[in-house]
């Protein structure tokens, strides 16, 4: 909130428009929602799914979020989970092995973008983590080949992959010649 009323001052706390009593009550509300929303799939793996993302999520915000390296592992974490809960709570158990790579992939993706973000404030971005995002997608990459080589509708799983592919590239290409200003580069990532 520091940090956001000097560099930020528009966003909903440092601007006034929010309260933090009214964020933790909305956090909480539509955290306790989404676990009985959940409960109606019928599926146990999803509600633990859910749990563990609330869990997730809290200690990004409370406790791991200034941490750099673990800060952006936990955010990863969170999207990890949150796809998960989408293939634990639908009805085809066999697609669970596929999103649980395709949601690790977005999981250290994202991790990676977190990364990339906590240097939105400071005046240089080191050249390593430019990197870490399109390498991140490189296991998603290697399942979009073989769902463009084996999948029945072929060309919608190819364009996807040379979509993301070429996504992944254009938004390195952006990092190595001019990674300023980062907030614009990072909503791309995102």
């Amino acid at each position: 909130l520091a940090e956001d009323k000097q560099d930020r001052p528009s966003r909903p706390l440092p601007s006034g428009e929010a309260s933090l009593t009214q964020v933790r009550r909305a956090f909480t509300a539509l955290n306790i929602l989404g676990l009985i929303l959940l409960l109606g799939t019928g599926s146990t793996r999803a509600v633990i799914a859910g749990a563990a993302t609330v869990l997730a999520v809290w200690s990004y915000n409370c406790l791991t979020k200034r941490i750099p390296i673990l800060g952006a592992l936990n955010m990863g974490l969170c999207r990890t989970l949150s796809m998960l809960i989408g293939a634990l709570a639908g009805p085809s158990p066999y697609m669970v092995p596929i999103a649980a790579l395709m949601a690790i992939t977005s999981g250290f993706y994202i991790a990676a973008v977190t990364n990339i973000a906590r240097f939105e404030t400071k005046p240089t971005l080191p050249l390593a983590p430019r990197f870490l995002p399109v390498l991140a997608l490189v296991p998603g990459l290697a399942l979009g080949i073989q769902n463009a080589l084996f999948s029945p509708d072929k060309v919608p799983a190819a364009i996807l992959f040379v979509v993301t592919f070429l996504g992944g590239l254009y938004q390195l290409i952006r990092l190595l010649l001019k990674p300023s200003p980062l907030p614009p580069i990072v909503g791309a990532h995102i």
